[in-house]
């Protein structure tokens, strides 16, 4: 198993289109994620690490007030990935519980991962879930209050109305397939606590190298069964088209933080329609991080009004 350390030199060092070639070449593979993962070919972010699970906990909680932020509070988080470690430091800041929605069982087992979590929170002052009689992850999870489903939006329509204060992702949604992302958001609105607030942190880069080269593909190629399963895709929404799906899905927006390039980091003319022909103005966003509540509206029909579309309605306004 190689280290983070190698792992992040071997990502940084390796060009976008060599990476692009490589998971391609090894679609057809019975690799499972857990091979993928030790040769730095997937992984589902950084959660493992506990200064790397205490900040992202952190920015999302801090970024907007919602129902018992004082204490009691109810947490969903979308797209745990690697390590559920959110839940112990949810429940540090006060998380009466949390539930952990994910499209498959990847995050670790092992206890030592979530101990120490808990020693990092305790060393910066927290007052953490005491794990240390914990011998495997359903005892950390019923020491946090914390419920961890795998069958992505099954899972979340399974959940009860209003039942979430907080509601967040990092660096997920951009992963959810463009026919399932409206239903999704919905689905969040309905769970979300009239005065509770959802914070997404989004990542607009491609997953190959922090640019836009997944820009480059035409639609047809792009969304292929080949490509889809490659382990890089992405929906492609831009900035504009995120704020107006959340909209449609009945939330307001408010930007907490959004990042740009100074200049485009690939030439116009490489990208493909119709991403070739959007304003500088969304291809210069490169992250986000948005702030969503209700917006006063009735809670969406569990059905959803039908499927967002990337190449079509988004991007002809």
């Amino acid at each position: 198993m190689l280290s983070v350390t190698t792992r992040e030199h071997i990502r940084s060092s390796v060009p976008w289109w060599l990476k692009c070639a490589l998971k391609l070449t090894l679609v057809p593979l019975p690799m499972s994620y857990r091979v993928l993962r030790g040769l730095s070919l997937a992984g589902h972010g950084g959660m493992r690490r506990p200064q790397f699970a205490h900040d992202a906990f952190r920015r999302h909680y801090e970024d907007a007030d919602f129902h018992r932020k004082a204490g009691g509070f109810t947490v969903l988080e979308l797209g745990p990935g690697d390590a559920l470690t959110s839940a112990v430091v949810a429940r540090a800041y006060g998380a009466a519980s949390t539930c952990h929605v994910d499209v498959g069982p990847f995050a670790a087992g092992d206890v030592a991962v979530y101990q120490a979590v808990a020693r990092h929170l305790r060393d910066q002052g927290l007052p953490a879930p005491d794990l240390s009689a914990a011998r495997s992850l359903e005892d950390v999870l019923a020491v946090c209050g914390s419920r961890y489903v795998t069958n992505g939006l099954a899972s979340l329509r399974a959940l009860p109305d209003a039942s979430f204060d907080l509601v967040f992702s990092n660096g997920v949604l951009q992963c959810i397939p463009p026919s399932l992302l409206l239903e999704t958001m919905e689905e969040t609105r309905r769970l979300l606590h009239p005065q509770g607030v959802c914070v997404h942190s989004i990542d607009l880069r491609d997953m190959m190298g922090h640019s836009l080269n997944h820009l480059r593909f035409p639609e047809p190629v792009w969304e292929s069964a080949w490509f889809r399963h490659a382990g890089f895709h992405t929906n492609r929404l831009r900035y504009s088209e995120w704020v107006r799906l959340f909209r449609l899905a009945g939330f307001e927006v408010r930007e907490s933080e959004v990042n740009h390039w100074r200049t485009l980091p690939v030439a116009r003319a490489s990208l493909a329609p119709p991403y070739r022909d959007l304003p500088e103005s969304d291809l210069l966003v490169s992250t986000v991080r948005l702030a969503l509540t209700c917006d006063g509206g009735d809670t969406p029909a569990r059905d959803g009004r039908g499927r967002f579309k990337v190449a079509t309605e988004a991007t002809t306004r």
